[in-house]
């Protein structure tokens, strides 16, 4: 026993016998010690119970979140929107007229700038409307209003002899569409007199669709015809 307390002694006075082992010494001790101490620690932490987490509360807070995040009903009322039967009568009521007055060409929804908007177009025998409503606040943005070229008592003065006039050249244009002139809505009965040939500029709307003629102010013979959707 006295031996080995000798051999220890010894060794000690060895690691300490200059200032360079003994610096060296003294830092492996530390971190020696430094280690430990983690050890010890963290084998303590592991023993202490936790409570365990909800991970299916995690999982349907995570999901509500996102598809919060997706539905545009679940934004704040800054984002609501007025109907577009609403957005209609706000243009109506500017334009002085009502429902049964009118035939929409267009009332969608779109973007200007960023801003949700309604466009609303709509015509009678006389106007052709375009509105712009704010789809947030339901205020107008932007409004038109275009007359027909519709024609005047002057324009026919000088019309003599075999001129149709402008009755027969509508109930032409409107018969050969396959309908009466009770059943659409004009939009334009012009006649024209241009290099010596003489005519009728006439367009009508139906179900949807813009019909333009032109007809011979002599004989009532279709010279051009065309037909397509109104946008």
């Amino acid at each position: 026993m006295r031996k080995e307390e000798n051999f220890l002694l010894n060794r000690l006075k060895l690691l300490f016998s200059t200032p360079k082992r003994a610096f060296l010494s003294a830092f492996a001790l530390i971190i020696l010690l430094f280690g430990t101490g983690i050890f010890i620690g963290a084998k303590a932490f592991a023993k202490e119970p936790h409570p365990p987490q909800n991970t299916a509360a995690l999982n349907s807070d995570s999901r509500e979140s996102q598809n919060n995040s997706d539905n545009p009903a679940s934004l704040s009322d800054n984002n609501s929107q007025i109907s577009l039967d609403s957005a209609k009568e706000t243009a109506l009521a500017d334009a002085g007229l009502s429902s049964a007055d009118v035939t929409y060409t267009k009332a969608e929804l779109d973007y200007e700038d960023g801003v949700a908007v309604y466009e609303i177009k709509f015509y009678t025998a006389d106007c052709e409307y375009e509105y712009e409503i704010n789809a947030s606040t339901g205020a107008i943005r932007s409004q038109d209003k275009e007359w027909h070229d519709l024609p005047h008592p002057a324009e026919n003065s000088g019309n003599t002899g075999s001129d149709i006039g402008v009755d027969k050249a509508k109930s032409i244009a409107a018969g050969h569409g396959g309908f009466s002139v009770t059943d659409v809505v004009f939009s334009k009965a012009k006649f024209e007199k241009d290099h010596g040939s003489m005519k009728y500029e006439i367009e009508f709307y139906k179900d949807g669709m813009e019909y333009e003629y032109k007809i011979d102010a002599s004989t009532g013979e279709i010279l051009e015809f065309d037909s397509e959707l109104d946008d």
